[in-house]
């Protein structure tokens, strides 16, 4: 996994990168541009973070909207005592990966593995889905039988080509 932090303060990036155990880390400060040069692809290798600060809000609204179309990244917000995500996003995709400031690099590898896992599990499903419309939809024949020849399954062509339904077979 490749590590981008936006708007981060110093002391939020160097608890981010001793808590990131990845080859790649950019952490951007407060005082950088963010250019679309410096947001990555959408990728399952990257882990986006984003920290909210006031001082920032217009860029955070910006940086948010870009990544919320990131749906293959993984995506972490730093929340302060003051800044919550409902201030600039009620998009439900933010309020999964929440980290509220103060935290440790030990406490941060626990909310990105957490991330990670929550991301391959949205994948997952996404292909599942995709896979199930594909076999629902399909012109030809499909059964599925498990090991001892029992049918677990049979398409909608199935049952239109041999006038079976699932429950007959």
């Amino acid at each position: 996994y490749n590590l981008s932090v936006f708007y981060a303060t110093r002391e939020i990036c160097r608890i981010v990168k001793n808590g990131f155990s990845g080859p790649g880390k950019e952490c951007f400060p407060l005082s950088s541009e963010i250019s679309d040069i410096k947001i990555p692809e959408d990728s399952i290798e990257n882990i986006i973070v984003v920290e909210l600060n006031d001082k920032f809000r217009l860029a955070i609204k910006e940086i948010l909207e870009i990544i919320e179309e990131h749906r293959n990244s993984v995506r972490i917000v730093i929340e302060s005592e003051t800044e919550t995500i409902y201030q600039y996003s009620r998009n439900p995709v933010f309020h999964k990966n929440i980290i509220k400031f103060p935290f440790n690099d030990r406490e941060f590898s626990m909310i990105t593995d957490l991330a990670i896992e929550r991301q391959t599990l949205y994948l997952l499903q996404k292909k599942s889905q995709l896979f199930s419309e594909a076999v629902n939809q399909s012109a030809n024949s499909i059964v599925i039988t498990n090991p001892e020849g029992v049918i677990e399954f049979v398409n909608p062509a199935f049952e239109e080509i041999t006038g079976y339904s699932f429950n007959e077979v």
